[in-house]
């Protein structure tokens, strides 16, 4: 009797040393994370993140415009994952929102698997296993640092026959504008071409940053072209990053 509890006990420790733990599975394995410039932009999430699916190709701009920023995503072809494994990996990363897509793309006999007859009955069957191929993806998102949203443009530079329309190699063609931004505030669009603000180049960085640090809250013209006809908008400089001087170690 003591050898059968024994050997119960054991079978059952054994059952519990290989019960798989909780695994984020190939939302962990294929994730890569945004470059390090990305990730500091990014405000770290404060509340447990939620699972959002997206319904069309633009929900991913959708988010941007909203005030989100991409902090990483994993994607793979395959099979289908349920959606609430990405929550452990939103988790580690501080994202405040999975955006989870799939697609479906074939489905493939994969061979067969044998299954016993159950009890003593002899002989079994040959089961088919059939294999599903997705698209899956899962984007991470969190806010955006609100000193980290400059202007609110979020741009491309243009193509050698916008060049030529325009007649100027510096100017940036808007691809869309973070709501409640200063350019948002000031009417700019998907498709204007952004000259100067306040006179000074807009795709140079370094004029941007010092326009910034000496013009906060000053109303200023920003200079663009919209439909081939140039135009110019007030726009109120946003207030510069504060910088936090290091402490010096003692």
């Amino acid at each position: 009797m003591k050898r059968s509890i024994s050997c119960i006990t054991l079978a059952l420790a054994l059952a519990l040393a290989w019960t798989p733990t909780a695994s984020a599975g190939p939302f962990e394995e294929f994730f890569k994370a945004a470059p390090p410039e990305v990730l500091a932009r990014a405000e770290p999430a404060k509340t447990s993140p939620r699972i959002q699916v997206a319904n069309n190709p633009n929900d991913l701009r959708v988010m941007e415009e909203n005030g989100y920023i991409e902090i990483g995503r994993s994607t793979w072809r395959g099979e289908y994952e349920d959606p609430k494994k990405s929550i452990k990996k939103a988790k580690k990363i501080k994202a405040e929102v999975v955006l989870f897509t799939y697609k479906y793309l074939s489905s493939e006999s994969g061979g067969s698997m044998y299954m016993p007859h159950p009890g003593s009955i002899p002989g079994g069957l040959a089961v088919p296993i059939t294999f599903h191929n997705y698209d899956v993806g899962a984007f991470y998102f969190s806010k955006i640092r609100p000193e980290k949203i400059g202007f609110g443009i979020n741009y491309r530079f243009m193509t050698p026959e916008e060049v030529q329309a325009i007649g100027t190699n510096k100017a940036v063609i808007v691809e869309f504008v973070r709501r409640g931004s200063a350019a948002f505030d000031a009417d700019l669009l998907p498709g204007d071409a952004v000259l100067t603000i306040a006179g000074q180049d807009f795709s140079n960085k370094e004029k941007m940053a010092q326009l910034r640090t000496e013009s906060a809250g000053q109303t200023v013209p920003l200079e663009l072209v919209r439909n081939g006809k140039r135009m110019t908008l007030p726009i109120t400089v946003p207030n510069a990053p504060v910088v936090t001087p290091s402490k010096k170690a003692k």
